[in-house]
């Protein structure tokens, strides 16, 4: 199915710390529920990874990578 270009599904896998980024379909209704969606995610997921170890957003497809040299410790 042809996928929006900037709409997409973030799934963390919780069991495993697993992110997946599931394309939401071009034909996908506006108007959906959270029931839709988790339908839709329970069908496109891998077979090994259940969805209620799992949490999930809706976002856009931009990705921010922070890269620290040096972790704050407190003091």
């Amino acid at each position: 199915l042809p996928a929006k270009t900037d709409e997409f599904i973030w799934v963390l896998d919780a069991s495993s710390g697993i992110v997946f980024k599931v394309e939401v379909p071009a034909n996908f209704p506006e108007d959906a529920q959270t029931e839709d969606y988790e339908d839709f995610l329970e069908a496109n997921l891998p077979n090994d990874i259940r969805l209620k170890d799992c949490d999930w957003m809706i976002g856009i497809g931009g990705v921010v990578t922070i890269h620290r040299d040096r972790y704050h410790l407190g003091f």
